[in-house]
């Protein structure tokens, strides 16, 4: 053994914590993308929450990931007038097929928006079987998703 137990853990210590800053970057990154995915949203959803319809509330949840760590995230929360409501709650950044993803509560619908891999942008994810089909993510198909789900009411 050519170096003795403290150098090697001084030298494994130095580059975990040059990588932990790395992580903690890419964390960031992640948090911002996803409060800028939020606004986009709460953006689609202004006439319909200027009319009383639905309210967009927010809260923390912890998350934990192997290279991100422990951390807090936002779920977002759009509640109709009635009471019911659907949670946008992240899953991570680290998922397999994604940069990123985003879990819809719906009830009966598996959906997720998930990151693209080659961009910044996102796609809608649905389970279909033992598949996900991936459908643009943009204003006209959140409306189909949330309109499926209010004529369930």
């Amino acid at each position: 053994m050519d170096k003795n137990l403290t150098e090697l853990l001084d030298e494994k210590r130095r580059a975990s914590e040059e990588r932990g800053e790395d992580f903690q970057h890419q964390r960031e990154q992640w948090l911002d993308r996803l409060n800028a995915l939020y606004k986009e949203i709460e953006g689609w959803l202004y006439p319909a929450r200027e009319k009383g319809h639905l309210s967009i509330t927010y809260r923390k949840i912890p998350l934990m990931e192997d290279l991100l760590g422990r951390y807090e995230a936002p779920v977002m929360r759009i509640q109709f007038y009635n009471g019911r409501f659907i949670d946008l709650t992240p899953a991570g950044l680290h998922v397999i097929g994604a940069r990123g993803r985003v879990d819809i509560d719906f009830g009966d619908r598996d959906v997720a928006i998930v990151g693209n891999m080659e961009d910044e942008g996102w796609t809608f994810a649905e389970r279909k079987g033992r598949h996900y089909e991936r459908f643009p993510f943009n204003q006209e198909s959140f409306e189909a998703l949330l309109s499926d789900f209010v004529e369930k009411f």
